[in-house]
């Protein structure tokens, strides 16, 4: 984006309007939970974005290792191709390096799944329900995903060339620097979607809906649009195409039926979805302490300390020694930002993207990371001291000689991540997954491992 443009949403983010209709909330203070004080609890409506992935969590969890309709054992680097499961649940299955070629696997529950590097190449996803699921580094050439339902799902660096995505609904969902060429996304909902530095060449996009997309720095060459609907969406350069004030049409499309679910300050959810209630989001082009928060922005050394800067757009920016203390960049993008040496000290970036963040040596000390997607990025000798990485995905990331004591990284999934070197002295690795972790030189001491996955012995 070269110029402020009109206030909007993107990806995981709600203009106070929608975010009314979105959060049923008890009245009490965003600010308060996300310093860790009291705070109301929430009841979350079906129509929320989050809501799927609540659901997910309060259904029956794949145990490791069960074997579904007595076939696949749900279990990192399983080995089964051509599986039929089709209409089974999955839901919450560790299944990264796994191999599922050819599966059968239509009209699954494959929600909070970790298919992280896993092959799916020629995999039949028709109609399933992706919700939470993680599928970074993993290859899905050619494989059907006809009508899934992609909400809240991270495909981001996942390789779908010549996949079928037909008719698939990706509204909220993730596919930040996705390989797409030669894709099928016909009739595809993309609005709200982070498609950010996604390969979209060649492409087909007649009749997608590209409302409030975030398309920027991803290639669209020979792709083919006729009949695309777009509104406020980001287009690769960062420009606003078809520019709206308030939302766009068919923009509150409901997600489904169901009860309110209601969570508390304890959740890893929690703040993500409260700041979403908070209306408070940046107006893209906004100016703040002489930085112009938009896409590939140039603020090295920029003064954003203890500034509010939610919902801020900063993919493809500069922000190398950024003094960003404090600050407030919850439901943000720093996606493929280079943030060398940044200070986030206590910073709040809880639902925020990562996605192929270049953070060497940046500080991230206490910050506040809970479900922020750090994919893919470069941390190497960075401090994360006691930060607050509940359910962060750090799949594929380098973090060579990071400083990680006392970091809370219960749930959080860290496949394929390079630690070698890293201080994990008293971290909070309970059901982790650091399944083709790279150990070496890391140091441990009184760190909790209690149902970590991918240090012990693997089930039969």
């Amino acid at each position: 984006m070269k110029r402020p443009s009109p206030p909007r949403t993107r990806g995981r983010l709600a203009t106070a309007a929608l975010a009314l209709l979105l959060v049923a909330l008890v009245p009490g203070d965003a600010a308060t939970a996300a310093a860790g004080g009291s705070a109301p609890s929430l009841s979350i409506r079906a129509d929320n974005p989050y809501y799927p992935l609540l659901q997910a969590e309060q259904a029956r969890q794949v145990r490791l290792g069960e074997r579904l309709r007595g076939r696949c054992p749900m279990r990192p680097r399983a080995q089964c191709p051509g599986v039929a499961l089709n209409g089974a649940s999955l839901n919450g299955a560790e299944l990264p390096y796994a191999d599922l070629r050819k599966a059968q696997l239509r009209d699954t529950a494959f929600t909070d799944v970790d298919a992280t590097h896993a092959d799916l190449r020629g995999a039949d996803l028709s109609g399933a329900r992706l919700a939470g699921a993680s599928t970074g580094f993993a290859d899905m050439r050619g494989a059907s995903l006809i009508g899934a339902k992609l909400r809240l799902a991270d495909l981001s660096l996942t390789d779908l060339r010549r996949a079928d995505l037909r008719r698939a609904n990706a509204n909220f969902g993730a596919l930040s620097g996705a390989d797409l060429r030669q894709a099928d996304l016909r009739s595809m909902n993309l609005s709200d979607s982070d498609v950010n530095g996604a390969d979209l060449r060649g492409a087909r996009l007649e009749r997608a809906n590209l409302s409030n997309a975030d398309l920027t720095g991803s290639k669209l060459a020979k792709a083919r649009l006729a009949g695309a609907s777009f509104c406020n969406t980001l287009m690769p350069d960062g420009s606003v195409r078809a520019p709206r004030e308030g939302l766009c049409p068919g923009q509150l499309t409901p997600a489904g039926k169901g009860k309110p679910i209601r969570i508390g300050p304890s959740s890893p959810y929690y703040i993500a979805i409260r700041a979403l209630e908070d209306g408070r989001q940046l107006a893209p082009g906004s100016v703040v302490n002489g930085c112009t928060i938009v896409a590939f922005t140039r603020c090295p050394k920029a003064d954003l300390a203890g500034t509010d800067l939610q919902g801020g757009f900063l993919a493809f920016s500069r922000l190398g020694r950024a003094d960003l203390r404090g600050a407030n960049l919850l439901q943000g993008s720093l996606a493929f930002a280079h943030a060398f040496a940044a200070d986030m000290t206590r910073t709040r970036l809880a639902g925020t993207s990562f996605a192929g963040t270049d953070l060497r040596r940046a500080s991230l000390r206490g910050a506040v990371l809970p479900i922020a997607t750090i994919v893919g990025a470069d941390l190497r000798g960075a401090d994360l001291r006691g930060a607050d990485g509940r359910e962060v995905d750090l799949g594929g990331s380098d973090l060579r000689g990071a400083d990680l004591r006392a970091i809370d990284l219960r749930g959080a999934a860290l496949v394929g991540v390079d630690l070698r070197g890293a201080d994990l002295r008293r971290a909070d690795l309970r059901g982790a997954s650091l399944v083709g972790a790279r150990l070496r030189g890391a140091r441990l001491t009184g760190a909790r491992l209690r149902g970590a996955i991918g240090l012990g012995r693997r089930p039969r």
